[in-house]
């Protein structure tokens, strides 16, 4: 029984590569690997950002001419004379200089003196000046005629 085998074995051993299967060809080509292979680097790739603002090219010409501008208006305005503008109306002094201690009368001292003042230039008829000290009594006494709440 093994002449059948023998003569099944030569012929196996004398068969052409065309019927045998090559043992590479579970791999594939180099072409397609390197496809794949530079797709796949290209997917995982990081994007790189985008500028989100670009500034315009003529911002830093206009920067430096307005700069200019204004240096040269203030240069300018400092080294122009000044013009002195003469008044055309006069003042002229009309109050007395008044002694201090004479203005300090005595009957400033209290308030009920000084509202007796006012009540006799009001009875002498000299309403300009009762008007004035009555005037000046409320300046001296306003801390007290305003409550603490106001």
């Amino acid at each position: 029984m093994s002449g059948p085998d023998d003569e099944f074995d030569d012929f196996l051993s004398r068969r052409r590569p065309l019927f045998r299967r090559p043992v590479d060809d579970l791999q594939p080509p180099e072409e397609v690997d390197r496809v794949v292979l530079r797709r796949a680097r290209e997917a995982i790739e990081i994007e790189r950002p985008q500028r989100a603002f670009r500034g315009a090219n003529w911002g830093a010409p206009l920067a430096i001419a307005a700069t200019l501008l204004v240096v040269f208006t203030v240069v300018l305005h400092f080294m122009q004379p000044a013009n002195k503008v003469v008044p055309e109306v006069s003042v002229q002094q009309v109050a007395q200089p008044v002694d201090e201690a004479a203005a300090a009368a005595d009957w400033r001292r209290d308030s009920q003196s000084w509202l007796a003042q006012i009540e006799k230039l009001r009875a002498e008829g000299r309403n300009a000046e009762a008007d004035a000290e009555l005037a000046a009594y409320k300046r001296e006494h306003r801390a007290l005629a305003v409550g603490p709440d106001r």
